[in-house]
């Protein structure tokens, strides 16, 4: 996309977001998460979501605001798009996060 000078090199945003999620706090970023998914934006809370999940991963506040923007692009999906795909994806992520062992 070239966007920002960032994108030239090998670094994904994705590496620096437990420390993101460290700085900023968790349960701020889920605050973030929960006032865009209010706003219908569930692309935006996903963001969020990555962020506080790249720290704790087994955050169960953060699973299930993953789930609630999934199903809101899975309904965007079935509403807007013939593209089975996007439905496909939506309904594997959400079938993950309900399966996942949360003990470890």
């Amino acid at each position: 996309h070239f966007d920002t000078p960032t994108e030239l090199y090998p670094v994904p945003a994705r590496d620096i977001y437990a420390d993101l999620a460290e700085w900023a706090g968790v349960d701020a970023l889920l605050d973030k998460a929960n006032e865009q998914l209010a706003r219908q934006q569930p692309v935006h809370a996903l963001h969020f979501l990555e962020v506080a999940l790249a720290l704790e991963p087994d955050n169960v506040a953060a699973l299930e605001g993953q789930i609630v923007a999934y199903e809101a692009l899975l309904q965007r999906a079935m509403d807007v798009t013939k593209n089975n795909y996007k439905k496909d994806y939506m309904r594997t992520l959400i079938r993950e996060i309900k399966v996942k062992p949360t003990d470890k």
